[in-house]
């Protein structure tokens, strides 16, 4: 995606606009450009990680966000970084953040083994996320987390 392209069409985006195609393409253009900045919020907090000992600390100061919001930023950094596959869609545009924090929630309570299992699976799991959205998909990775507790 060139962020640039889709930015200059948002910001030229006139409000008093009635033409309903071109009003939900500039929906779409926008939602493009909130899916590069989830893709940029996970390397700049990535970054921050190699860099900081409580990052954080570090992004919620410095951003003036909680803490908790931080948190989720360093927790869908660490999932781009275990799934390639996921930090590639999320670059191209084709999922969003909350896609990660839906791997994320079903990540949670399986064993390593299983958590290894299911990141295998990474690349066919993004195929469908890019396909969804997130409350569908994280059906699907309790579905298949499900299935990964069930055969252990």
């Amino acid at each position: 995606m060139d962020a640039a392209e889709v930015f200059e069409r948002v910001a030229s985006f006139d409000a008093a606009c009635r033409d309903r195609d071109t009003i939900l393409a500039a929906a779409q253009d926008i939602t493009r450009l909130r899916r590069w900045l989830d893709s940029r919020d996970t390397a700049v907090t990535s970054a921050l990680s190699a860099v900081s000992s409580y990052p954080e600390k570090s992004l919620a100061d410095a951003t003036r966000t909680p803490v908790r919001r931080a948190e989720r930023s360093k927790e869908r950094a660490e999932i781009a970084a275990a799934a390639p596959s996921f930090a590639d869609a999320l670059a191209d545009g084709r999922i969003d953040g909350e896609h990660l924090d839906a791997l994320h929630r079903g990540m949670r309570g399986l064993d390593p083994a299983q958590r290894h299992a299911l990141l295998d699976e990474a690349p066919r799991l993004a195929g469908i996320a890019a396909h969804v959205d997130a409350d569908a998909f994280a059906k699907t990775v309790k579905t298949v987390a499900d299935r990964l507790r069930a055969e252990t």
